[in-house]
C-alpha cells in the first residue's frame, strides 16, 4: 500500500492503463493503451481503467484500481476468446510488476 499524495493519484492510475494493455496483449492481440485510461486492439476500444480515491488531507486514505473490458469487443478483434482467467490473472501480475515500477520512480 503506497503513501500517496493526491495529486500524484492521477499519474498513479496510469498503472491500471498499462496493466490493462499487458494483460490483453498476452497471446496474438496488439493492445495498446491510450492515455489516461483506455486501451484499444484495431483501433477499437476493448477496455479502461478505474480509479477511485479518497483523501485524507493532503494524501490519499485509499486508492483502488480496476478495469473494465468490454468482451464481446476484444473478441471480435482477436481469432476467437481466449481464457478470462488467464487474462484477470495477467491483469493482477501487471498491475503488481507496474505498481512496483512506480515506487521505485518516486
Amino acid at each position: 500500500r503506497l503513501d500517496l499524495a493526491v495529486g500524484a493519484v492521477s499519474l498513479f492510475s496510469a498503472t491500471a492503463t498499462l496493466a490493462l494493455a499487458e494483460a490483453i496483449g498476452h497471446g496474438d492481440r496488439g493492445a495498446m493503451p491510450i492515455w489516461p485510461d483506455l486501451v484499444t486492439v484495431d483501433d477499437r476500444i476493448v477496455g479502461r481503467s478505474l480509479v477511485e480515491s479518497a483523501a485524507a488531507g493532503d494524501r490519499t486514505s485509499y486508492v483502488i484500481l480496476g478495469a473494465d473490458v468490454d468482451v464481446r469487443t476484444l473478441h471480435d478483434t482477436s481469432h476467437g476468446t481466449g481464457d478470462l482467467n488467464v487474462m484477470i490473472a495477467a491483469f493482477l501480475n501487471a498491475l503488481d510488476k507496474w505498481s512496483a515500477a512506480y515506487a521505485a520512480y518516486r
